[in-house]
Parts: C-alpha cells; structure tokens; sequence
C-alpha cells in the first residue's frame, strides 16, 4: 500500500459515525482491496484504470493554481455496498473515492448496451464477437472517467475546502428550495467540468482516433466520441435514477434528475463544440439523443423505469420544466460568481 493509499483507508476508517454509518452498516468502510472485488475478472481492468487516471492527474496538477496552495489528487475505491463517491481533504491531498457498488453498477450498465445490435449500430461496430469486447471497456472506463471527473469538478469550482468531507448522494429531500437549487446548481458545474475534461482528452490529444481504432469504428472519429460520450453518461444517469418521479419535488433534491442531467450534457457537448470543434456545433440535437438514449431505454429492463423517463421528458417540455431549466442555469452563473475567488484554475488558460 503506498502512503496515498494509506491516508485514504486510515481517514475512512476513522470517519465519525454519522459519515461511516447508515442504518448500522458502515458505508464506507476503508478501502477497497480489490482482490476481494465482487467482480474478480475486473479487478485488474479497475486497478489499471485507477493507475491511469492517477498518472494523469499527478502529471498535470503541478499546472493548477490554486487558492490554498499546491494540490496533490488521488483516486481510490471504497469498500461498500452504496452506490456513492465522496472527497475529501487529508495530509496535503484531495482524495476522489468511489464505491466498489459505484463500479458493479458501471459494469452492469455497460454489460447492459455492448452487446446490442441497435448500439453498435449508432456506434459503426461490426456485430458483437468477443467475450472481451473492447466496446464494454471503453463504456466502462468512460463511466469512471466521469464520475471521478466530476468530483475533481466540485473541487475545480470551488465548491469544497481542502478539510471537508463531502458525500456526492444525499439523497435528502430539503425544505428550501433555493438552498437546494444551488445545491443542484453545483452539480451542474461539476458535470460541466466533467464533460469538457472528457471531450477535451479524447479529442484534443492522439487517445480518440486510438479508441476509435480499438473499437473498429466506420464513424468520423468526432461521430464515435461524442456518441461513445453521450451514450455512456446516458446509461448511467438513467441507471442510478430512482423509480419514482415527482414534478412538484424537482427543485428539492440535492440532484437535478436524470432527464435534466443529460440537458446538461448536450448543453455543454454544444459548449465545447463551440470552443473547440465548431463544425460539430449542432451534433448535440433532440433527435440525435433520442437515438442514443432508445437502446438505453430498451435495455433498462423496467417499465417503471421507462415510464420515469416519459414523466421527466412531459415535465421538461412544459412550462414548469422550462422555468425550472432557467432557474437552474440562473443558479448556475450566480453560484460561479460566488464560488469565483475560491476556484482552482490552470497555469496558462484562461477563464
């Protein structure tokens, strides 16, 4: 065990209670040996996963600017059976955790799509051949990708100091709507943040056209990721999503839902386009998510689930939808322009 990893069990380990424990069992019970994973045959496809993304992040934070000092960052898995991701400050380093239910969950969704004619059909795939299919690897390591990134954005925007603790799902209903409009507000950035480092990566740099070689491709290399992307978060927004759905109760949780999550995502895929690959401005339409997000729908395997989506999708397209969409991109650039002095930004870039 190296001295990060270490840190990272002792601080579990010795959380108190309240952050430990739910309903008496321990939700974040130290680290995850993943030698005791519940799915052994990926053990090692995580543990390499986390080594890459380790590298990436210690070769590039000696470029941020931060309010507190120099940052050092670490991703770790958690030893429970919530599905959950946390961060947290300790000895000089900001910890990124996810739950080993987090990674059963992106093996489920991405087990749940790879396979489907209909995805490797959007995706310019031959037919499914192999029992290692470098499609359900690429799916999986999308999924991680984002979710630690999305943590790292908390931290990017702002949102957390170096000695707090943070657990990403409350799953709490609160009382004052503007308090957790910002709370949703601040996972909107986080997502932002999360989609552009994505894109970003894959897109500004050689790894792209190596995933679209890998997975044997016929799209344009933008086509594949993009739609690699979207088809990915999708899966896994709509997976995590709770069954039940109330219009009145939308501005309450700590989340914005699913539906209004992924309005987020082809909002900033449109962002990013504009920044950096302005030919592909209009990629992220309404028609083109439909496609994506149908196979999704299909594999789900729930018609409570499906009949969720359909009420996210009626309450979106109505008055209330739109306002409560307004509200939350408002909350949105008043929460950057409060959170502006306590950002983290890159040696070099602006903005």
């Amino acid at each position: 065990m190296t001295e990060q990893e270490l840190q990272f069990h002792l601080y579990l380990r010795n959380l108190p209670i309240p952050n430990r424990e739910h309903g008496g069992h321990h939700v974040f019970d130290g680290r995850l040996d993943l030698a005791n994973f519940a799915i052994p045959e990926l053990a090692q496809a995580f543990e390499d996963a986390r080594g890459l993304i380790n590298a990436a992040w210690a070769a590039n934070t000696p470029r941020i600017l931060a309010p507190d000092g120099s940052i050092a960052l670490h991703l770790d898995y958690i030893n429970s059976s919530a599905v959950n991701a946390i961060t947290f400050g300790y000895e000089g380093t900001y910890f990124v955790g996810i739950t080993g239910a987090m990674l059963e969950r992106f093996v489920a969704t991405s087990s749940s799509l790879w396979r489907l004619d209909e995805v490797r059909e959007l995706l310019g795939l031959e037919a499914a051949n192999e029992i290692e299919d470098p499609l359900f690897q690429a799916l999986l390591l999308t999924q991680l990708q984002f979710i630690s990134s999305h943590e790292v954005g908390h931290l990017f925007h702002g949102h957390q100091q170096r000695n707090a603790f943070r657990t990403e799902f409350r799953n709490g209903i609160a009382s004052d709507t503007a308090g957790s409009m910002k709370d949703q507000a601040r996972e909107v950035e986080a997502d932002a943040y999360a989609i552009h480092l994505l894109l970003s990566n894959a897109l500004l740099s050689d790894t792209g056209a190596m995933i679209r070689a890998r997975l044997e491709s016929r799209l344009a290399k933008e086509d594949c990721i993009l739609t690699l992307v979207t088809l990915a978060i999708g899966s896994l927004f709509y997976a995590l999503e709770p069954l039940a759905f109330e219009s009145g109760r939308v501005r309450y949780g700590d989340h914005p839902f699913a539906l209004a999550r992924m309005n987020v995502v082809m909002r900033e895929i449109t962002n990013w386009c504009n920044l950096n690959l302005p030919e592909y401005i209009n990629w992220a339409t309404l028609p083109r998510f439909q496609r994506v997000m149908a196979p999704v729908v299909n594999a789900g395997g729930s018609e409570e689930r499906f009949k969720m989506w359909l009420r996210q999708g009626d309450y979106l397209r109505g008055q209330s939808g739109a306002d409560y969409t307004s509200d939350l991109y408002r909350f949105q650039d008043e929460l950057r322009s409060e959170m502006d002095p306590l950002r983290w930004c890159i040696e070099g870039q602006q903005g």
